[in-house]
């Protein structure tokens, strides 16, 4: 930053201030501006779009500014871009003083800890990640949620990172570097905030907030240092830390939350999300980044929503009712923040007043969870009553010009708004009292603004007036006088607004001091409402697409009759539905088929049906029965790390061994074409063998295993758990067609070249690949018109083929080989030799 002697001190101040708020754009007021100067005014006015000027031509210091009216419309968009903000306001009337204005910070806002909580977008959380010692911490500034998890390695960050898309970070440099290893941060677009010593330190403010917990991470810490460093205190919606157990849910790592798309627009969270309140949208994500593993707690959803089903009356009225009540989780924060309109208070309160009927509704329907909801909405009564008492139903939303507070609240300020709004009839009664009592009928009360108020009387009138008249000026036919009254009552009109003003702001945070008092209530209340909008939400769904109650067993079985896609169904008249059943004695398929026939679909779908299961919602099929699963796995799609050096093979490599290393009792798995990134003979044995170590687990999960190496097939042959499936499709003349039925048996080839021809690949390459293709399935060279030596290449693959089956007799241990591991080895040995015949 460009530092001269010759500045002004404007200049100079704006530095001094600036030299405490390095690392945010700093805006300056001047007047009915904000001004920004140096490396600020480059950044903001590329990002804003506005004009970059300079101030001082000779040291061409850049500088651009907005308008302060307009301050909220410009601060959301440098925050998105990941940039802190300081508001620096003049504290003191430029009119006052005749040396530069007192200028000073406050208000600070940054990605996550924004008290300008109207600027947020309804449906989004803003999230502040703080990671730590394996440790996270996760808060919602805007909303009062703060949890944390203990025992999180890198890996599993992302996969919070994919749940939640922080808006900031705080983390250390060690583990940001490892971070970076792992993925392209940059592509998450939030602000990264190195971790200091001045963040591990506790505080009063800490240890009050905290009171009676221990034993807490410093993760914690930190996180609330944060909030006091850039928000001045701990807001009192901000609920106490939550630890969130890994046990209590169902776990999606950051591969199964991309791959199966559930936040991405068009997934499963835009099907589902058509909540009444904001509230229920946003705790709809959690719900899906957090799928339950409690039976009871997931049974109690199902009834609360099979009840809503049964009584469409009570579902229409509940929704109703939803639907007149906006954001009552974001107006609380804004009570606590000291940064509520009263427009806003208003609108909070007709929303609370809501509360009963929703209670009156809840009683009808007969589930632990409605008694729950019943028991546990609290009313507000004492909040409603406040507010009510101290607000104008209509008020102003000007807080500097008051107009919001009501009457018989404070003796004074009700004088104060009589004068003003009766001063005319006041002057008025004063002057026909004045007339009648010194019996003066031209006296007159005047005002102008050299003078101000006075009594203005005829000379040969003035024999009449007491002691009590002051003169004020005299003129050639009259004399003007003040009285003790008059220059009282000038005193009052005058300064009236000014008052009024004062004592209404004071009045008002006053009173937001004491409705913070109920801030932590209103929040429970504003989850109870979420979830009871996402679960009627749930049941209005599930009749308007035909979903089912799913049904939990103890058994280790998923029965999946008529399944359908959430997404795909909705978008597609005549989509397909599919069946799954499996058990311990098939919890392995092997999916085979051509390409876009549906393998990927169906698996997905499979998944997906089981995440909506066990978020309590209804499923698009007409029957699922299901154990409790307690993780999902997924490996699909292509994609590399140029940055870390991994191609694609090695990225599908570490993303499968990562899934076999952690694969838990009820584990559901998605494994899409393994060792498609490699030779075919590499990859069909890397997924030969990945089959085989699945198949001999002794664990209850299941795994759908799609692939074109049809040969894999065999396998089903070899082990009573692994069962051949395989995409239906129809050959009619030259053409292919997918009937997307899956069938049991596998496919009899891969119908790869029907697939390219379906591509409009040209027709001499879709002739010449039939030809090779022939050759090649009947051990015969292709001919090439380039000749080169195909023969000799050819003959290298079997001969290698005929080296490998040497080496598997050769390595044949037969003091150490079980019975099954020697029927494998034979097995292999047979299917290589039919290859060779």
């Amino acid at each position: 930053m460009q530092k001269s002697n010759n500045l002004t001190p404007m200049l100079k101040q704006y530095l001094s201030i600036k030299d405490e708020h390095k690392d945010k754009i700093l805006f300056f007021r001047m007047g009915d501006f904000y001004e920004m100067f140096f490396e600020d005014a480059v950044i903001a006015s590329k990002i804003l779009n506005i004009a970059l000027t300079s101030r001082h031509k000779e040291d061409n210091i850049p500088m651009c500014g907005i308008p302060f009216h307009a301050l909220s419309n410009y601060t959301q968009k440098l925050l998105d871009n990941g940039h802190k903000i300081a508001i620096c306001e003049q504290v003191e009337d430029p009119k006052l003083t005749k040396k530069i204005v007192k200028r000073k910070v406050v208000k600070v806002l940054t990605p996550a800890i924004n008290s300008e909580v109207d600027n947020l977008f309804a449906n989004e959380n803003y999230f502040l990640f703080t990671y730590y010692k394996n440790n996270l911490a996760i808060v919602d500034f805007a909303t009062g949620d703060f949890n944390y998890e203990l025992n999180v390695d890198i890996n599993q960050l992302i996969g919070e990172i994919e749940k939640h898309f922080p808006k900031e970070i705080i983390i250390s440099d060690n583990d940001l570097k490892e971070l970076k290893k792992e993925t392209y941060i940059e592509f998450y677009n939030f602000s990264v905030n190195l971790i200091n010593e001045n963040l591990l330190h506790t505080n009063n403010s800490i240890s009050d907030y905290l009171q009676g917990y221990k034993n807490l991470p410093e993760v914690i810490t930190i996180s609330l240092n944060y909030i006091l460093e850039n928000n001045k205190f701990i807001p009192k919606h901000l609920k106490k830390p939550e630890k969130i157990s890994i046990n209590q849910y169902l776990i999606l790592d950051e591969n199964a939350i991309t791959h199966l798309e559930i936040f991405k627009e068009g997934s499963l969270y835009s099907i589902l999300n058509k909540c009444s309140t904001p509230m229920g949208s946003r705790n709809l994500r959690k719900w899906l980044s957090y799928p339950l593993t409690d039976k009871r707690a997931l049974l109690e959803r199902y009834d609360f929503i099979e009840k809503l089903i049964e009584t469409p009356k009570i579902k229409r009225k509940l929704l109703e009712i939803l639907k007149q009540i906006r954001d009552i989780e974001r107006l609380n924060s804004k009570i606590a923040l000291k940064n509520i309109l009263p427009q806003h208070l208003i609108n909070l309160k007709e929303y609370l007043k809501l509360i009963p009927q929703i209670k009156k509704e809840l009683s009808k329907i007969d589930t632990e969870l409605s008694k729950e909801f019943n028991a546990n909405l609290f009313e507000c009564f004492e909040f409603i009553e406040k507010v009510e008492k101290f607000i104008l139903p209509d008020p102003s939303n000007n807080i500097n010009n008051g107009g919001f507070i009501n009457r018989d609240i404070n003796k004074e300020l009700d004088e104060l708004i009589n004068i003003r709004f009766n001063s005319r009839k006041w002057l008025l009664n004063y002057e026909a009292s004045l007339k009648k009592k010194f019996n003066i009928t031209n006296l007159k009360i005047k005002f102008n603004k050299v003078f101000g108020y006075f009594i203005e009387i005829s000379k040969r009138n003035t024999i009449n007036i007491p002691d009590t008249f002051m003169r004020k000026q005299t003129l050639v036919n009259a004399e003007r006088y003040i009285t003790e009254e008059l220059k009282e009552f000038e005193e009052k009109i005058l300064t009236a607004d000014e008052k009024i003003s004062k004592i209404e702001k004071k009045i008002y945070f006053n009173l937001l001091n004491e409705l913070s008092e109920y801030c932590l209530n209103i929040k429970k209340v504003s989850d109870i409402i979420s979830s009871i909008d996402i679960l009627s939400t749930f049941s209005e769904i599930s009749v308007l697409y035909d979903y089912v109650k799913p049904e939990i067993n103890n058994e280790n079985k998923i029965e999946v009759i008529d399944g359908r896609h959430p997404v795909l169904d909705t978008l597609k008249e005549d989509f397909i539905p599919n069946n799954l059943e499996m058990n311990e004695k098939n919890k392995i398929f092997i999916i085979t088929g051509p390409n876009m026939a549906g393998k990927s679909t169906y698996m997905r779908q499979n998944a997906l049906i089981i995440i909506m299961a066990q978020i309590g919602c209804f499923v698009p099929a007409k029957k699922l029965s299901y154990p409790i699963f307690n993780r999902i796995f997924t490996r699909i799609g292509a994609k590399d790390k140029i940055l870390e050096d991994e191609s694609t093979f090695m990225v599908e490599m570490n993303e499968t061994s990562k899934i076999l290393q952690n694969i838990t009792e009820k584990s559901f798995i998605i494994l899409d074409e393994i060792g498609r990134g490699t030779s075919t003979y590499d990859g069909m044995s890397i997924a030969w063998a990945i089959l085989e170590y699945c198949a001999g687990l002794k664990k209850d999960f299941f795994l759908l295993f799609a692939t074109h190496y049809h040969e894999l097939t065999v396998l089903e042959q070899s082990f009573s758990n692994i069962k051949n499936y395989s995409v239906d499709v129809k050959e009619v003349g030259n053409k292919l067609v997918f009937l997307r039925q899956i069938k049991k048996g596998p496919a009899d080839r891969s119908y790869g070249i029907e697939v390219a021809s379906l591509a409009k690949l040209p027709d001499t390459i879709i002739k010449r690949a039939k030809e090779i293709l022939s050759k090649l399935e009947n051990r015969q060279p292709p001919r090439s018109k380039p000749k080169i030596k195909e023969k000799t290449i050819f003959d290298n693959i079997f001969k290698n083929e005929k080296e490998l089956i040497l080496e598997d007799i050769e390595n044949i241990d037969i003091l150490n080989t079980t019975p099954l591991d020697a029927l494998k080895i034979l097995s292999s040995i047979q299917n290589k030799l039919k290859k060779l015949k």
